[in-house]
C-alpha cells in the first residue's frame, strides 16, 4: 500500500495535485479508518437492537411421570408421557407478540384403573396439540419505545462520530497548510540565502577593487550569516511540520515532492460556490442528544406507568390411539378447540421507583437544551467573525501583492543607486529585508486566508466538500 501511494504521488506531480494525493493517503490512515470502524460499530449496534425481535424457533422435549391426587378419579391415575414440541415465535416492537406451537405427546396409561375410566382399552394414546397465541400491550407498550430509543441512540452516535471525523478532517487540513507554509518559507529562505551570498561576493570584489568599504563588506557578510541562520530555522520548522502530516496519514512524504507545489489565490466568492452551506454538526449532535434524552425519559415514565395487556389464544387438539389420526383430527377441521381472551391491567406500586434516575435525565436534558441555545448564539457570532476575517485576508492579499511589487522595484533601484555611488549600502540591505518580509507576508496571508476558510467550512458542516475541492 505504501509503494502504491508513493507511485500515485509521483504521477500527481505533473498535475500539481499534491494535496489530493495526500488526502487519498489520509483516507487510508488509521485515524480515518478508525472513524469508519466507529460508524460501522454504530450500525452494528442498531442491528443488534433491532434483531432481538427476529423470528425464533424452539424445540423442546418433556418426560413426565405423574401420580397426583385429583378432583376426578379418572385423572388420579399414574400417567407417563413423553412430549415433543416445536414453537415458532415473533416479537415485534409495534404489533405485539405472536407464537405458533405444535406438540405431540405419547401418553402411557397402562397403569390406569380401567374400571374408573372405560373410554379406551388401549395402553397408550397420542395427543397432538396446536396453539396460536397473541399478546399486545394496549397501554404502556415498552417495545415501541425500545425501537425508538435504539434508533435515537444510533442517530446520536452517528452525529457524534461525524462531528469527530469533521474535527479530524479539519486538523488534517490545517496540518497540511502548516506544512505547505513551511515549504514556501523554506524556498524563500534558500532564495535569499543565495542572494545574500551573491551580494557578499560582489561587495568583496568591490572592496578588493577599492570601490566598496570594508564596513560594507562586513555588513554583507553579516547579512549572509543571518540568512544562513534563518535557513537552518526554516529547515527545522519544515521537518517538524512535515512530520506532523506524516504522522496523521501514516505515510512518509519526501521533501522533494513539495517542489511541485503552487499556491494561488482564489476569490472568496469562488470558494463559497464550491462549499455548500450545511447544518453545523455540533448543533446536529446536540439535537440528536436532546431527542435521545426525551425518549429515555418517555421510556422511564412508561416503565413506571400502568399497563393494559391483551392476551388471545386459539388451541386445537386430538387424542387417538394413532399419531397420524391425532394429527389429522387436530388440523383438518378440528372438533376440539379452545378459545381464550383476557385483559390484564397492571399497576406498579413503586417498589423499584428511582427518583434520582429521572432527575438525572431531566437535568441532562435541560443542560443539553441550554447548550443548544448558547451554541446557536455562538454559531452566529463565529460565522460573522470568520466571514469578516476572510474578507480582511482577501483584501490583505491584494495589498501584499502590491507591496511585493514595490519592494522588488525598490531592491533593483537601491542596488542600481549603490553601484553608481549615489545610494548607501544600508539602504540595499534594508530593501532586501523589506522584500523578504513582503514575500513572507504574502505566504502567511494565504495561510491565514485558507485556514479561516477551513474553519468556516467546518462551522457550516462542509469540511469534506472543501477537502474534495482543494487544489494546489
Amino acid at each position: 500500500m505504501k509503494y502504491i501511494w508513493l507511485c500515485l504521488l509521483l504521477s500527481s506531480l505533473s498535475s500539481h495535485a499534491i494535496f489530493q494525493t495526500i488526502y487519498s493517503g489520509y483516507k487510508t490512515s488509521t485515524v480515518f479508518q478508525s472513524r469508519t470502524l466507529e460508524q460501522e460499530a454504530a450500525f452494528n449496534a442498531l442491528d443488534v437492537e433491532l434483531s432481538q425481535n427476529a423470528w425464533n424457533l424452539s424445540l423442546s422435549s418433556e418426560f413426565e411421570d405423574t401420580f397426583l391426587d385429583s378432583l376426578f378419579s379418572f385423572q388420579a391415575q399414574r400417567t407417563i408421557s413423553q412430549t415433543y414440541a416445536l414453537k415458532l415465535s415473533k416479537n415485534t416492537f409495534k404489533y405485539g407478540t405472536f407464537s405458533l406451537e405444535h406438540s405431540q405427546s405419547h401418553v402411557d396409561i397402562s397403569d390406569w384403573n380401567i374400571s374408573s375410566f372405560s373410554s379406551t382399552t388401549r395402553d397408550s394414546l397420542f395427543e397432538v396439540r396446536n396453539s396460536l397465541v397473541y399478546s399486545f400491550d394496549i397501554i404502556g407498550n415498552e417495545s415501541t419505545l425500545l425501537e425508538d430509543v435504539a434508533r435515537n441512540q444510533f442517530e446520536f452516535d452517528k452525529m457524534n462520530n461525524e462531528l469527530q471525523r469533521s474535527q479530524e478532517d479539519l486538523e488534517f487540513y490545517k496540518a497540511y497548510l502548516a506544512a505547505k507554509l513551511q515549504v514556501f518559507l523554506n524556498k524563500l529562505s534558500k532564495e535569499f540565502k543565495d542572494r545574500a551570498q551573491e551580494r557578499t561576493k560582489l561587495i568583496f570584489r568591490r572592496y578588493k577593487d577599492g570601490l566598496s568599504r570594508e564596513v560594507e563588506y562586513l555588513q554583507a557578510k553579516s547579512s549572509e550569516l543571518n540568512s544562513l541562520q534563518e535557513l537552518e530555522k526554516s529547515e527545522s520548522s519544515l521537518k517538524e511540520s512535515v512530520a506532523v502530516i506524516e504522522t496523521i496519514i501514516g505515510q512518509d512524504i519526501p521533501e522533494k515532492y513539495f517542489k511541485a507545489l503552487k499556491w494561488e489565490f482564489k476569490e472568496l466568492s469562488q470558494w463559497l460556490e464550491e462549499i455548500p452551506k450545511r447544518e453545523n454538526l455540533e448543533k446536529l449532535s446536540l439535537e440528536a442528544n436532546v431527542a435521545l434524552t426525551l425518549k429515555l425519559l418517555e421510556q422511564f415514565e412508561t416503565k413506571r406507568s400502568s399497563k393494559l395487556t391483551l392476551n388471545a389464544s386459539y388451541t386445537t387438539n386430538a387424542y387417538t390411539d394413532s399419531l397420524s389420526n391425532s394429527f389429522e383430527e387436530s388440523t383438518d377441521s378440528p372438533r376440539n378447540d379452545a378459545k381464550a381472551i383476557s385483559l390484564i391491567y397492571t399497576v406498579p406500586l413503586g417498589a423499584d421507583f428511582s427518583k434520582s434516575k429521572k432527575e438525572k435525565l431531566l437535568l441532562d436534558n435541560r443542560r443539553t437544551q441550554l447548550q443548544q441555545i448558547r451554541l446557536t448564539d455562538e454559531l452566529k457570532l463565529r460565522e460573522k467573525v470568520l466571514m469578516t476575517q476572510l474578507e480582511k485576508f482577501a483584501k490583505a492579499y491584494q495589498y501584499t501583492v502590491g507591496q511585493v511589487d514595490v519592494s522588488e522595484r525598490r531592491v533593483v533601484l537601491q542596488n542600481s543607486l549603490y553601484l553608481k555611488g549615489i545610494g548607501s549600502f544600508d539602504e540595499v540591505i534594508r530593501s532586501e529585508e523589506e522584500l523578504l518580509n513582503a514575500r513572507s507576508s504574502l505566504y502567511r496571508v494565504l495561510f491565514d486566508y485558507e485556514t479561516a476558510l477551513g474553519e468556516y467550512a467546518f462551522l457550516n458542516g462542509s469540511i469534506k466538500p472543501l477537502l474534495k475541492a482543494y487544489q494546489d
